[in-house]
């Protein structure tokens, strides 16, 4: 018994020493809530928090659009990027899912709904697409497909 044991506490003492392998990083699905909650607001400000949650052909976009656009970004992107809409809100926390997931390429859905005086009033979907990072192993935003199936990379960069 302590020979067949042996083997698999020296695995779990090599792997305690010199961590797990590979990094820890979350899923896309976790990665696009992240991106919801904690930069909501993302499209509108400079895009210097966003370094390793976005491509950097993203950031690369967001810069520049922020560049142009400086401090008054309602002026450039005029809804929110998450809804299409400019003035109503969702009430509720929006739903997440896997779209699809193949060759480090992923898609999350996000469907929102809003609400206004009490009663459901529309539902709006966005769609995330995330690449897997070579350097980190990590999921990074690359595009976001908006409300009237459009790209935020390609609006940010034809503009």
């Amino acid at each position: 018994m302590i020979a067949r044991t042996l083997p698999v506490l020296l695995l779990l003492t090599a792997l305690s020493a010199n961590g797990a392998p590979g990094p820890t990083c979350p899923s896309p699905v976790a990665e696009a809530e992240s991106l919801y909650s904690r930069d909501h607001d993302f499209a509108f400000r400079s895009p210097v928090s966003l370094k390793t949650r976005v491509t950097p052909e993203l950031r690369a976009a967001l810069s520049a659009e922020y560049a142009r656009c400086g401090a008054v970004q309602e002026e450039c992107i005029d809804a929110d990027v998450w809804t299409g809409q400019n003035g109503l809100v969702p009430t509720r926390a929006p739903h997440f899912s896997l779209m699809s997931e193949l060759n480090g390429v992923a898609r999350v859905a996000v469907e929102s709904t809003l609400e206004q005086d009490g009663a459901p009033t529309l539902v709006t979907r966005v769609s995330v697409s995330l690449t897997r990072e070579e350097s980190s192993g990590c999921w990074a935003i690359q595009d976001l497909t908006l409300v009237d199936s459009s790209s935020l990379l390609s609006l940010l960069t034809t503009n």
